[in-house]
């Protein structure tokens, strides 16, 4: 409501293309007018519904032009319509933050809630368009996150992957020509065509590689042994059973098939869970996770297929070269007979998780406690964290700080020190008060090793992340399985012990107060898939002998089945544990927290697959079908 002499004396810039006397207004100059009652706030950007730049005719006489069109709320319609019939004739400056976007004439009151304003150019109407948008988000930035992650640790972690990797490689190599000889050799060079085309699609596509990341990269090189593993178990039996070797072959990939298939897409499911749930590092390993599955499915049913094929015509046809033919059939193990005894061991280690849940609870990390953690390294093994503890009180004003030292791997001299959330300043004001007293490096931080702050409100999110994601996989595993086997008894009896396993690895959280962080989803999604793919199998085989067995021998069905999967299960576990172990053992502390629960988790699977699946599958059968 500035008059024109007002607007003239008080101009910086002159903007003629909305009015003679349009101008660029200092910020404080309106917020002083507003105070002073000159003029008044008619609405704000909370109340802006859309604004977007058209071009056309205002009305059937004028011509063609460009201009922006406004809608408001119901709020910002009844506001606006009282502030353009108070100013109708006079002028609205729109502002955004504290700059001038334009200073558009009111021509008459608006009731609608929705305005144009005209007199400008296309680029003109364009950027206050996109301006108008902007300023209609009432959002205040607030740090609720962020992480920061020193080379020396990365590069740890990295070293240690990368051995861990060519380690466990060569191990699982050895192990396939030793068990599987000629087709584990050709498997072999499978496995380095599936490294090399996972690394250059990892690289074409500039995914980030982050800790969970590498580790998925190494879990899904054991797990694609997998594959080959029923491959070859297959082409084994069908040579026992009389077939020459080329039918053997061909039978072999064909009987595999849809084992590997519905193994494989219900570990796909975990990992597209991961995806749509996930966080940036949990996303990272689900990325590699899910690129593995897909090319390990492609070289074990394509390229060792081809391979095979090839080193055959080209004649190294002597059975003995593809499995020790010859052996009797071992009688089947009395694994339903035996349900009572599996169901109270199972029983018996949930119950002890169960008692060290209620008794001392989860370790749950800052991600999902919420805080602010540092990892120091000292220089030197503190024989006590007492007065170190009191320093961090000190200057935190956290009563109940937790210090303790980072131990394996080479970190005996690291302390990890976690607080209530506290701001990056004050974190700069802990280091450099510990490194003061400690002698550590205080020009660049350099023994600062990684700090991360997490408030409540992404912890409890993760909380909710963590038991959503898991719902949602075992749901659609349920839905898959159903379908594709046809029988909601295969689901359900895949189902259960999915959840048996969960509960063995949360047990081996409570009991070893194992940090709960975002790893924690990445190990339990993992386990579900894994679980369910070792379960996959033996259904598989069920599915198949089910057609020679009558119905009131459930039991010797189950228990032929089971012994005719055991050699692959525990080859598939096997090479697939290996990588983990050796992430456990020399990988640093955040891995190792990573590889332990995995470790159990493959083991648990392996067992549940075996003797928990089976067992409640006829139950179900019997009950269900009565």
């Amino acid at each position: 409501t500035y008059t024109e002499e007002e607007l003239r004396k008080e101009a910086e810039t002159y903007l003629p293309q909305y009015m003679d006397v349009t101008i660029t207004l200092y910020p404080e100059l309106l917020e002083d007018a507003i105070e002073a009652g000159c003029a008044d706030r008619i609405v704000t950007g909370v109340n802006v519904k859309n604004a977007t730049y058209q071009r056309g005719q205002i009305s059937s006489t004028s011509s063609v032009q460009s201009y922006v069109k406004v809608e408001f709320d119901s709020e910002g319609t009844k506001l606006f319509a009282e502030g353009t019939k108070k100013y109708k004739n006079k002028y609205i400056a729109i502002m955004l933050d504290e700059s001038l976007c334009g200073i558009p004439q009111v021509s008459a009151e608006i009731e609608d809630g929705i305005t144009i304003i005209t007199g400008l150019t296309e680029d003109e109407a364009k950027t206050l368009a996109a301006d108008i948008v902007g300023g209609a988000l009432p959002v205040q930035l607030v740090d609720i996150e962020h992480n920061s992650v020193g080379a020396t640790l990365g590069m740890n972690a990295l070293q240690t992957s990368i051995y861990a990797a060519i380690i466990g490689f060569a191990i699982i190599v050895l192990f396939l020509i030793i068990v599987y000889r000629l087709p584990g050799l050709i498997a072999s060079i499978s496995l380095f065509f599936y490294a090399a085309m996972e690394l250059i699609i990892l690289s074409a596509f500039k995914i980030t590689l982050t800790l969970p990341g590498i580790a998925g990269f190494i879990l899904s090189i054991g797990m694609a042994v997998d594959a080959n593993v029923i491959i070859f178990s297959r082409i084994n039996e069908e040579i026992r059973q009389g077939r020459t070797l080329r039918l053997a072959i061909r039978d072999g990939f064909k009987k595999a098939f849809s084992a590997i298939l519905d193994g494989n897409i219900t570990t796909l499911i975990a990992a597209v869970v991961l995806w749509i749930f996930g966080s940036g590092t949990i996303r990272g390993f689900a990325q590699t996770l899910a690129i593995g599955i897909l090319i390990s499915m492609f070289t074990a049913l394509v390229v060792t297929r081809l391979l095979l094929q090839q080193i055959m015509e080209l004649g190294a046809r002597k059975q003995s070269l593809y499995c020790s033919a010859g052996k009797e059939k071992k009688e089947s193990r009395p694994v339903i007979e035996r349900t009572k005894i599996w169901f109270a061991s199972s029983g018996a280690l949930i119950l002890i998780g169960l008692i060290f849940f209620f008794v001392r609870g989860f370790n749950f990390d800052i991600e999902f406690a919420g805080g602010t953690m540092l990892q120091i390294d000292m220089k030197q093994e503190l024989e006590s964290t007492k007065e170190l503890e009191s320093l961090v009180k000190e200057i935190t004003g956290d009563t109940n700080p937790q210090v303790q030292p980072v131990s394996g791997s080479g970190a005996d001299t690291q302390i990890s020190i976690k607080v209530k959330e506290i701001e990056p300043e004050k974190i700069d004001e802990l280091y450099l008060a510990i490194a003061e007293k400690y002698g550590l490096d205080t020009s660049d931080k350099a023994d600062l090793i990684s700090h991360s702050s997490i408030s409540p409100t992404v912890s409890s999110e993760m909380k909710q992340t963590a038991v959503v994601s898991t719902l949602i996989a075992g749901v659609l595993m349920l839905l898959y399985i159903s379908i594709r086997f046809r029988d909601i008894c295969f689901g359900l009896g895949a189902l259960i012990p999915l959840f048996h396993d969960v509960l063995i690895v949360l047990a081996v959280y409570t009991v070893f107060q194992i940090p709960v962080n975002n790893t924690f989803i990445v190990a339990l999604l993992t386990i579900v898939g894994y679980s369910i793919n070792n379960t996959i199998v033996v259904f598989d085989r069920i599915r198949e002998n089910r057609k020679f067995y009558r119905r009131d021998r459930l039991a010797a069905l189950c228990n032929d089945s089971i012994q005719q999967t055991l050699g692959r299960s525990l080859a598939a576990s096997f090479t697939t544990v290996i990588t983990v172990v050796l992430l456990f053992i020399l990988g640093v502390q955040s891995l190792r927290w990573f590889a332990l629960p995995l470790m159990v988790g493959i083991f648990a699977g392996t067992y549940s697959s075996l003797f928990i699946a089976s067992p409640v599958w006829v139950l179900l059968e019997k009950k269900l079908k009565k």
